[in-house]
Formats: structure tokens, C-alpha cells, sequence
């Protein structure tokens, strides 16, 4: 129920108003996004863009989960978050 609201959200406004702003867009938008509250605050093609403009590309390093989670290239996305913010790992990190 709560996809099918989105997605008629999307159709009729947008996803960034529907994902961010959904309070605003009347009580029936409201009553249907308020159990999915932690869903929407997970679609983060939305939220990518506020924090490109906010605070420009060269702030941001953004990988994906699934590199996190496979083992094998685990060591090589921590690799490359640490760099990012400047740390220097330790040969048997």
C-alpha cells in the first residue's frame, strides 16, 4: 500500500517533494507516508542531489552498500572512505 502511494506520489508531483516533503502535500499524503518514514529517508538518489548542491561534489564519497557487505572487496571500499577523509591505515588494517 505504502509503494503504490509513492508511486502515485511520484506520478502526480515528483520524488524529491514526495520523498522530502511529503508532510506538506495534504493529510492523505501525510497519513499514507507516516509508517514509511525510515523507507523514505533510505532513497538516497534524492538526497544525493541536496547534498551535492549544499555542499558540492568534492565533499561527498559515496559508496555502495553491496561493496561494503561482499567480503572480498570490503578491505578496498574501507581503502578508500579512509583516504577520503584522510586517514591512514596500518598494513594490518
Amino acid at each position: 500500500e505504502q509503494s503504490d502511494a509513492f508511486f502515485k506520489c511520484v506520478e502526480r508531483y515528483d520524488a524529491r517533494r514526495c520523498t522530502m516533503r511529503f508532510e506538506s502535500l495534504g493529510q492523505g499524503w501525510q497519513g499514507l507516508f507516516y509508517h514509511c518514514d525510515q523507507v523514505l529517508k533510505s532513497i538516497y538518489s534524492v538526497f544525493v542531489a541536496e547534498w551535492i548542491h549544499a555542499l558540492g561534489r568534492q565533499a561527498l564519497h559515496c559508496e555502495r552498500s553491496e561493496d561494503y557487505f561482499d567480503l572480498a572487496a570490503r578491505r578496498k571500499v574501507i581503502a578508500r572512505v579512509a583516504e577520503f577523509v584522510g586517514l591512514r591505515l596500518e598494513a594490518n588494517d
